[in-house]
Order: C-alpha cells, then sequence, then structure tokens
C-alpha cells in the first residue's frame, strides 16, 4: 500500500503537513456542500429558492474556513475530536481568518507595488493563498478548489473542484488497521456532517459575519486594528507632498476602512444574531451545540459591551471625516477627480463633519476654497482635526506583531 499524505495523523509538529492535507480536505467538502445549497429569498411576499454561485470570493471563504475551524477547536478543546484545525486565527483587515507562515519568494517581494495594503508584503498567508500555495502530494494528487483572480486579493474567487464521490472515495481509503491513523473516525464524520449543513443554511453574508465574530473582547481587537491601519494611511496621505504615492488609492482604503469599523462596531449586529440563531436552532448534534454556544457569543454580549459603543459612537464622525479628505485632495489633485455617489455623498456630510460629536467643532474649509497652493495649510486642519477625534477614540493597543496592517 502507498503512503499518502493523510496516512499518519499525529500531535508531532513534524506531521504538520499531514494536518494541512487533511483540514484542507474537510474545508473542501464544506465549500462543495455550500455551493450546492440553495439561498431561501423573500420575492413578491413569498420564499422562494435561489440558485447559489458555485464560488465564494476570498473574504467569504476566508470566514468559512474561520468558523469552521473555531468550533472544530473548541471539539478539540473539549476531547471530542483527536486533532485540533491545522489552521491559526490572525487577524486581518476584514477580522479574523485562518492563516499560516510561510516563505515569500524572491520574485514575490520584487513584484510588489507601492500599496501598503499588499498582503504579500506579510509572511503569513490567509486560507486562499494556502490552498493555492500548498499543492497536493504525489500520493494525494487531487485539485481541492479553483482559483480565478489573485489568491491575495479580495476578488479572488474560490470554487470546489471535488464532486460529492471523491469526498466518498477518501472516507472509504481508511487504513482499518490503527484508529489513530484514519482521516476522519465515525464521530469526527458526523461532526464534519453537521457543521456542514449549519454553514450550508447560511447565506453568504451570514457566513461573513459569523466568521468575522464571536466575542466582545475579539471583536474590540478586530476594530483596533482597523484604526491602527486607518492612523497609519492618515500619516502616510499627510506626507504625499514629501514622497511618492498614490493618493486616489490611498483616500480610497482610508474610507473602505473606517466603514469595516462601522460593520464591525454597529452594523453585523442585526445579522449575527439571525445567523446565530439560526446555527443554534437548527443544531442537531449535542456536542456541535455545545462548542458553537462555547465560543459563539449572545450579539448582545458584543455589541452591549462599554468598549464596542464607544468605537460605535465614533465610527461615523470617523467616517464622514475619511469622507471630506477623499473629496478634499481631489480638489487639489489634477488627476484625481470623483464622480457620482462619491460627490454627493461627500457633499451630504460636510455640514456634519463640521459638528460630528457632541460639543465638538471642527474648523474645516469647504471643497471650493481648496486650492493646490493650499494644500500644506489645508493638511494642518487635517491633522488638528483628526487629533480632536481621536481625542474619542479608546487607546488603540498596538497590534503590528499579531495582524496584517
Amino acid at each position: 500500500m502507498v503512503t499518502s499524505d493523510l496516512a499518519f495523523f499525529t500531535r508531532d509538529e513534524s506531521l504538520f503537513g499531514d494536518n494541512i492535507a487533511r483540514t484542507k480536505r474537510i474545508i473542501s467538502k464544506l465549500l462543495l456542500d455550500w455551493t450546492m445549497a440553495k439561498d431561501a429569498v423573500l420575492k413578491d411576499g413569498q420564499f422562494k429558492e435561489q440558485e447559489r454561485p458555485n464560488y465564494l470570493n476570498a473574504i467569504y471563504f476566508d470566514k468559512l474556513a474561520e468558523f469552521f475551524c473555531r468550533i472544530w477547536d473548541e471539539l478539540n478543546d473539549q476531547g471530542k475530536v483527536r486533532y485540533p484545525s491545522a489552521l491559526k486565527s490572525r487577524r486581518g483587515f476584514h477580522g479574523p481568518g485562518r492563516a499560516i507562515r510561510i516563505n515569500r519568494t524572491e520574485d514575490e517581494r520584487r513584484s510588489l507595488g507601492v500599496d501598503p495594503s499588499d498582503l504579500r508584503r506579510n509572511d503569513w498567508a490567509f486560507t486562499t493563498e494556502i490552498v493555492e500555495k500548498l499543492k497536493p502530494s504525489l500520493g494525494n494528487a487531487r485539485m481541492l478548489f479553483g482559483l480565478n483572480g489573485e489568491p491575495w486579493s479580495s476578488n479572488c474567487k474560490i470554487f470546489p473542484e471535488i464532486d460529492p464521490s471523491q469526498w466518498e472515495a477518501w472516507l472509504s481509503d481508511q487504513n482499518n488497521g490503527d484508529s489513530s491513523t484514519v482521516f476522519l473516525t465515525p464521530v469526527e464524520l458526523e461532526y464534519v456532517d453537521e457543521i456542514s449543513r449549519l454553514i450550508s443554511s447560511l447565506n453568504s453574508k451570514e457566513l461573513r459575519v459569523l466568521g468575522t465574530h464571536y466575542c466582545a473582547e475579539e471583536t474590540s481587537e478586530d476594530i483596533k486594528f482597523n484604526l491602527r491601519v486607518w492612523n497609519n494611511r492618515f500619516n502616510d496621505i499627510i506626507k504625499f507632498q514629501s514622497r511618492r504615492m498614490d493618493i486616489e488609492r490611498a483616500t480610497y482604503q482610508l474610507v473602505t476602512t473606517v466603514r469595516e469599523v462601522k460593520r464591525k462596531a454597529a452594523e453585523n449586529r442585526k445579522l449575527y444574531a439571525t445567523a446565530l440563531d439560526k446555527c443554534i436552532s437548527g443544531c442537531k448534534s449535542r456536542d456541535v451545540k455545545s462548542a458553537i454556544l462555547a465560543k459563539q457569543k449572545e450579539s448582545d454580549e458584543i455589541w452591549d459591551d462599554d468598549l464596542i459603543e464607544r468605537f460605535r459612537l465614533v465610527a461615523e464622525a470617523m467616517l464622514s471625516f475619511s469622507i471630506y479628505i477623499r473629496r478634499g485632495f481631489s480638489e487639489i489633485e489634477a488627476n484625481f477627480i470623483l464622480k457620482g455617489k462619491e460627490l454627493q455623498e461627500s457633499d451630504k456630510i460636510y455640514t456634519s463633519i463640521l459638528r460630528p460629536l457632541p460639543n465638538v467643532v471642527l474648523q474645516l474649509r469647504e471643497y471650493q476654497r481648496l486650492k493646490p497652493e493650499d494644500a500644506h495649510a489645508w493638511i494642518k486642519e487635517l491633522v488638528d482635526a483628526k487629533n480632536t477625534l481621536f481625542r474619542f477614540v479608546p487607546p488603540l493597543t498596538d497590534l503590528s506583531g499579531i495582524g496584517i496592517t
């Protein structure tokens, strides 16, 4: 019998690659099941089934892996399964995701552009990059995932490459001589099937939010992480005259970063409650339900937290300020022109940004008064306004060592 990459599974670090192979197989099954399920969509007052796309984009795929690994690791902590997931949770722009440390090639490093948010600047790869870089070994030469796009990009699409018969073949190809080496025990298979069924019951937005949040403390740290990213971008932007940079991209990232803060601090609350209730009420396995309840806190426990409430109150002001900055640079930079909705949104927020919070007044000139020759004075106004707003932002812990900026 030829030994495959799934022949031996232990906690031994030297067999880390075997555990990666096992985890990838399970995630490929979860993705397949999710794409084969249908969504219930309300049309004309009635719920109707709607086909799903046969892929998830990178953000949602990362969250699928994050949610599964989180619950599986809890089952492992409770002694219900033989091994933990092979992927570690790592803080990122869109919240937690599963990742491993990798060695970047010299070609990758040389190909980097000026975008500071390019994930290839880090020695960590999230799930989409993992499945692209870690090809199957010779003993398991079946491609598990298909990718359309750059694997480090949030726009990358991930398709399942297996079919149900491949999953059945993996289950039947087990070493009967030693239960410690089988791919999945009968009990573990029941857990995988149950978790997959619950994940398949979620639409893509519910899946994303349930993978993003699970407790108040981690949600707070994710928001702090985003605001540190915002602060780094802001510090780059105010030095744009002395360094080469894409000011249009930088200001866009400023706005999208605060939109991410708003989602985490407020907008995700209702959807999270719906998704969690769907999982808990639909769960048929006592052990899986116990693991979910142990890890996924109720929405009130997360969003009624005092710290998250403080972030929520300042998020709208930070978003308006970011939109104002982007519009302002479009007025003083000849090659940077806003159109349509962005112009309308920036016009709408101008009055509110002058009084962004109770008893707070900012001195920020009208867009029409912004001229290239006034850029230096205007940037000083931005710095003063930013310092005023950050007095209302809870202290931000330095997360540079435990996340990807």
